[in-house]
C-alpha cells in the first residue's frame, strides 16, 4: 500500500499551468528526488502532496493515518521561541493532511491520544539535538541560517514521520551537517520526497527521479547518473529529428517561393502542411528561448583583477571573526569559501 497517491493533479497561476494531469505515488522506502529548473512548479508539488495547497482539478490519496513532516525552502525570521520550543512544536508536522482518511485516526491525532508521553518526546528532542549539536536555550532569531536550517531539520525529524517532504533541504548546511543527513535520511524507513540542486546529494540518496518539464512530470526509474546517460541519449534523438524536421522546412519554404505553382488549388493541402510546420518551428524556438533564459545570469566583469583586500578585520557583539584577511580576486577564478556555520 502506498504513503501518498495522487492521480491526474493539474493546477495553474493565471493562465500557466504548472502541472498538467501529473501522477505520484510515494511507497515505503522509497528515496525519490524532484528535479526541473527553477520556476516550474517543484514547490507546489510537494505543497499539494502535504496537504497544503489544493489541486484545481485531480485526486490525492494518503494512508489513512499517515504522518509527514515537511522543510520549506524559506527561512523563518524573528522567531523567539527557543531551540527546544521550536524542536517540541515538531509534533505538529507529524500529523495527517486535512484531508486524509479515517477520520477517527485524525481526530485521536489532534486530541493528543496517539501521541508519544511528555518524557519520550523530551528524549527525542534531547536526541536530535546532541546529534546536530544545536544550542537548545538559544532563541531561532539569534540563529545564522545555517544553524535554523539546521534547528528545522531536526524539527522535521523529531516527529518520526512516515513521510518527509523537502525542498532543498542541503541549503545553508555545512559539510558536515550534510553528511550527518545524508547518513540519517538512508536510515529513514518511510518514504522520502525531496528537491535539490546539490547533484551529490542527489547521486547519493535518491532511488528514482521525478522530471518536471513544462508541467508535465515524467518518473525515472534510476540513479542521478543513469538519469544523465539516458537524458543524453534521448536530446541526441531529438537533436536528429529537429535536424530532419528543420532540411523539410527548407525544402518546403524553397517550394512555396515560386509562386503561381505553389497556390494552385491541388497544393493547398501542402501549404496547409508548411504553415504547421512554421508553428512547430515557432514553438521550438519558444521552447529553446525559455530554456537559456532560466540559466543564471553570467556577471560582465571588466579588466583582469576583480577585488583586492588588504588586513581586513571584522567582529560580532565583541567576538573578532575575521584578523587581517587579504586576498586578490581575478577575473575567472573560481573559489570555494568553506568552513562550519
Amino acid at each position: 500500500m502506498p504513503l501518498i497517491n495522487s492521480e491526474n493533479l493539474t493546477i495553474a497561476f493565471g493562465a500557466e499551468k504548472l502541472l498538467i494531469r501529473a501522477s505520484v505515488r510515494l511507497d515505503v522506502g522509497e528515496r525519490v528526488c524532484l528535479i526541473g529548473r527553477n520556476g516550474v512548479g517543484k514547490t507546489t508539488l510537494l505543497g499539494l502532496l502535504s496537504g497544503k495547497i489544493q489541486p484545481d482539478d485531480g485526486d490525492i490519496w494518503w494512508k489513512p493515518g499517515v504522518r509527514i513532516a515537511t522543510l520549506s525552502q524559506e527561512l523563518p525570521e524573528n522567531v523567539n521561541s527557543t531551540v527546544f520550543e521550536v524542536l517540541k512544536g515538531g509534533l505538529e508536522l507529524g500529523r495527517p493532511p486535512p484531508t486524509a482518511y479515517n477520520k477517527r485516526a485524525v481526530a485521536d491525532i489532534m486530541s493528543g491520544e496517539q501521541l508519544p508521553s511528555c518524557w519520550q518526546l523530551e528524549q527525542k528532542i534531547e536526541t536530535v539535538i546532541s546529534r546536530l549539536q544545536l544550542p537548545s536555550n538559544t532563541k531561532l532569531a539569534e540563529l545564522s541560517g545555517g544553524w535554523r536550517r539546521r534547528v528545522l531539520l531536526g524539527r522535521a525529524l523529531v516527529s518520526a514521520p512516515d513521510v518527509l517532504l523537502l525542498d532543498e533541504p542541503t541549503n545553508h548546511l555545512d559539510f558536515e551537517t550534510i553528511e550527518w543527513l545524508e547518513k540519517e535520511l538512508l536510515k529513514f524507513r518511510g518514504g522520502l520526497l525531496f528537491i535539490t540542486h546539490d547533484r551529490a546529494f542527489l547521486q547519493k540518496l535518491a532511488t528514482s527521479l521525478l522530471e518536471l518539464e513544462h508541467g508535465v512530470l515524467t518518473p525515472w526509474r534510476c540513479d542521478y547518473a543513469a538519469f544523465l546517460e539516458k537524458k543524453a541519449t534521448l536530446l541526441e534523438v531529438e537533436a536528429d529529428r529537429n535536424a530532419k524536421f528543420d532540411k523539410n522546412l527548407a525544402k518546403e519554404e524553397a517550394w512555396i517561393r515560386q509562386g503561381i505553382k505553389a497556390r494552385r488549388t491541388r497544393n493547398e493541402g501542402r501549404v496547409r502542411v508548411l504553415i504547421n510546420l512554421r508553428k512547430e518551428r515557432k514553438q521550438r524556438n519558444c521552447e529553446q528561448l525559455f530554456k537559456i533564459n532560466s540559466l543564471p545570469e553570467q556577471a560582465i566583469l571588466s579588466g583582469k583583477l576583480v577585488i583586492e583586500v588588504k588586513d581586513l578585520s571584522y567582529g560580532w557583539k565583541q567576538e573578532p571573526l575575521i584578523r587581517k584577511f587579504s586576498t586578490k580576486i581575478m577575473r575567472g577564478d573560481r573559489i570555494g569559501l568553506i568552513g562550519p556555520n
